[in-house]
């Protein structure tokens, strides 16, 4: 296995009615925030209760909370350039490994 670098940012936030998180995203990383509950808007974009959004390209993220605050998570980092196989819970780089996962949770090896 090679060594991957993705230096990781994670954020579970609880914000404020109307309030504003900002956080400088280095070039290169992928951002992404997930709202937990209520509403936020950021680069433009509303997103409600248990949606996603993923940033383009930029050096920041801007986070507004809705009129009944939010509670979010945000997270970056250097993509790693592998296939992504995804099933159930299990997130792998090819179905094999997805279903030796499943195995092994199933077997209690996990």
């Amino acid at each position: 296995m090679r060594d991957i670098t993705v230096e990781p940012f994670y954020a579970e936030l609880r914000m404020a009615p109307g309030s504003v998180f900002e956080e400088p995203v280095a070039s290169g990383k992928t951002a992404f925030i997930a709202t937990h509950s209520r509403s936020v808007t950021s680069g433009g974009v509303s997103l409600g209760e248990a949606q996603l959004g993923v940033y383009g390209p930029g050096d920041s993220v801007r986070i507004e909370a809705g009129p009944e605050g939010a509670r979010i998570m945000l997270a970056a980092g250097y993509p790693i350039g592998e296939p992504i196989v995804w099933a159930g819970p299990f997130v792998m780089t090819t179905e094999g490994e997805v279903r030796q996962a499943m195995l092994d949770y199933q077997q209690g090896r996990f």
